[in-house]
């Protein structure tokens, strides 16, 4: 995933992207086969995961639902066949954006949390925060650390997770009553996990303050929708997993204080 580096406020607007990025010409785009020999399908395939999320927050994930099965066996291929080869600059970032991105895909296809993938992206992750051109050293203790954690926690690497962490902030102690960076929410969950500290129902607590402030402008707002969802399904999710991926990702309407549920959804 690219660190995201903000600008002004922008609210996600689901009428203004249903409109403009969901019209039936846009549907049809999405949904024809543009891929030719020697394409990129790997990074087509985390482009229709994106897609596809967005498509969950506006009422037309039926529609675009074809996306997420393809993007699963072009990623499994794009993988076999090492298409972050590709990617002069930064391999192991696209490599890493692969996994996460079949990660999500298998999970917003079956509800199943795929260990393998997370830890593949985890595994990847070590090697492209040391390039510069995808994370810079002052963004390694936080962006790029958040993403981190999120991979530590899915792929049930607690450990690993509380390492990191502690690498750049120390034996932090992590008050939930407080609005929480999700670096410091994936930290509580580590420890949670691995160590028993905290109170289940006061993380899942703290981890709709972390979501409301995020979610709507941070990540939403600025096409992060793969982030965002990584995060809804971490709170929501792991906490409760009978909820089905799309009830997940609508969640997200009850962590936006200034984006209201349209009735189109």
């Amino acid at each position: 995933m690219a660190s995201l580096v903000k600008g002004v406020i922008m609210f996600f607007n689901p009428e203004k992207s249903r409109v403009n990025g969901y019209n039936v010409e846009m549907l049809n785009f999405y949904l024809k086969d543009k891929a030719e020999d020697h394409d990129p399908i790997g990074n087509f395939s985390c482009s229709d995961v994106y897609t596809y999320i967005y498509a969950c927050l506006i009422g037309l994930h039926k529609e675009l639902l074809p996306l997420i099965p393809r993007a699963i066996n072009r990623l499994n291929t794009a993988i076999l066949n090492h298409e972050e080869q590709w990617f002069g600059s930064s391999p192991a970032s696209h490599a890493m954006d692969m996994h996460i991105g079949l990660a999500m895909a298998i999970w917003l296809n079956n509800g199943i949390n795929s260990l393998n993938s997370w830890n593949e992206a985890r595994t990847f992750y070590e090697t492209a925060v040391c390039n510069e051109d995808y994370c810079t050293k002052s963004m390694r203790a936080k962006e790029c650390l958040d993403d981190y954690m999120a991979l530590c926690f899915q792929s049930e690497q607690y450990e690993l997770g509380i390492a990191e962490f502690e690498k750049y902030h120390g034996v932090k102690k992590i008050s939930l009553n407080r609005k929480l960076p999700p670096r410091d929410f994936g930290y509580a969950l580590c420890l949670h996990y691995s160590r028993g500290e905290f109170d289940a129902g006061e993380l899942f607590a703290a981890g709709r303050k972390m979501l409301q402030s995020k979610i709507e402008d941070d990540w939403l707002g600025y096409g992060q929708s793969i982030r965002a969802a990584i995060w809804l399904k971490i709170v929501y999710w792991h906490s409760e997993n009978t909820l089905t991926p799309l009830e997940v990702i609508l969640k997200a309407y009850e962590n936006m204080p200034n984006v209201p549920r349209p009735d189109f959804v």
